[in-house]
């Protein structure tokens, strides 16, 4: 019994290959285009497919999309399928549609048969608003930036479109050479509108750069701004340091000597440069900030003793303009570290040599030796033997 269930289920196979069906295929070759807003509807043709009877149909997208608001949908139990639904994106879209037909089985001598196709189609959404003539004010604009100065201004450039107030756009900038700098914005508006081109050229070497600015409608052709950026050096640029060199001095084990301030200048110009410092041996003790700034300003420049023995350190502060190789100034900075006083050598029995003070023990002034007669005698007498905790008498040092 169960043999000739599967011949009877063979024989049904075998009638519905001889009857020289063609698997499914989707006829349909173009997708009329839709409108941002407005309700969508097509039809697919197919044709063919070796499964008949109930079943049910599905999709799939296997590449691409559809526009934002479209979708493919199918009556139930029908072989149809259909784009509907409403476009909310304008642009044109291309996707590869998967469709598939699964027949029911509907009793133990039916074998379940699965149909499928697969087409790739375009659809374009258009904005629905009528095309767009968009102008711009300037439709070239030329700018010039010398190396080691700040970036040129941001460029502006009215945008307006004939005929209406507000239509809607988007920009963007691109260059031919150089990297990125040009840039646009805002990026996107609607007209009338106010576009700013700004500009960062640090790094670029001298030559002339040139990009664009596109603009696109909605609905119409786009407008471009060619946009040319030239790069020059100034050769003469000198920068102007007060004052030209430093000296720092201080005691070992001091504290380290109060910082100094160099005015850097240049003449009725502002210009961006940058500090390098050399300080061996072991290139710490010496510091400068900001370790790069703008014309005119006032650089702090700092030593440290941490680490360094009694000596005379000599370092360099190294003033320079990117790009502009004969503009570096060097400052030459001293660092003195003297030795601490020897302080005075007490005996045991309380004598204090007077005689190699030095600049340990400052000698009373005037005023005080009138006061202090005894004491002033004492202190210029070589040595003067104090009183001890045997012999607690002054008058030895009188």
């Amino acid at each position: 019994m169960e043999s000739m269930r599967y011949a009877v289920a063979a024989l049904f196979a075998a009638a519905g290959l001889l009857s020289g069906q063609q698997a499914l295929q989707i006829v349909t070759d173009t997708l009329p285009n839709g409108t941002v807003g407005a309700a969508y509807l097509q039809q697919l043709t197919t044709s063919g497919g070796n499964c008949q009877g109930d079943g049910t149909a599905s999709s799939s997208i296997d590449s691409g999309s559809l526009p934002p608001g479209l979708s493919v949908t199918s009556p139930a139990n029908t072989k149809q399928w259909s784009i509907a639904g409403t476009p909310n994106v304008a642009g044109t879209f291309t996707f590869t549609l998967h469709v598939h037909w699964d027949k029911y089985r509907a009793s133990p001598l039916v074998q379940p048969c699965t149909d499928d196709a697969v087409k790739s189609l375009t659809l374009t959404v258009g904005s629905g608003q009528p095309a767009t003539t968009l102008a711009v004010d300037r439709p070239q604009v030329n700018v010039a930036y010398r190396i080691s100065h700040f970036p040129p201004p941001d460029e502006k450039v009215q945008l307006t479109a004939a005929g209406f107030s507000a239509t809607t756009f988007t920009a963007a900038a691109n260059t031919a050479t150089g990297g990125n700098w040009l840039s646009v914005s805002p990026l996107g508006a609607a007209t009338p509108a106010t576009l700013s081109l700004s500009f960062s050229p640090t790094g670029l070497a001298t030559g002339v750069y040139t990009g664009t600015v596109t603009i696109t409608p909605a609905a119409g052709a786009p407008v471009t701004i060619a946009v040319t950026l030239t790069v020059v050096v100034d050769s003469s640029t000198v920068l102007v340091v007060s004052p030209a060199s430093f000296s720092f001095t201080s005691v070992a084990g001091a504290p380290a000597p109060p910082a100094q301030t160099v005015k850097v200048t240049v003449s009725g110009d502002a210009v961006i440069f940058a500090a390098d410092v050399t300080a061996p041996p072991n290139g710490k003790w010496l510091t400068v900030t900001p370790s790069a700034s703008a014309t005119p300003t006032l650089l702090t420049i700092a030593v440290d003793p941490k680490a360094l023995t009694t000596g005379t350190y000599s370092g360099t502060i190294t003033l320079h303009l990117s790009g502009v190789g004969a503009s570096a100034q060097i400052i030459p900075v001293t660092y003195t570290i003297s030795a601490a006083p020897t302080l005075p050598a007490i005996s045991a029995n309380g004598v204090v040599n007077g005689g190699n003070l030095s600049g340990a023990i400052t000698l009373p002034s005037r005023s005080t030796e009138s006061r202090l007669p005894w004491l002033t005698s004492a202190l210029h007498r070589s040595t003067c033997s104090l009183p001890t905790i045997a012999s607690p008498d002054w008058s030895r040092c009188r």
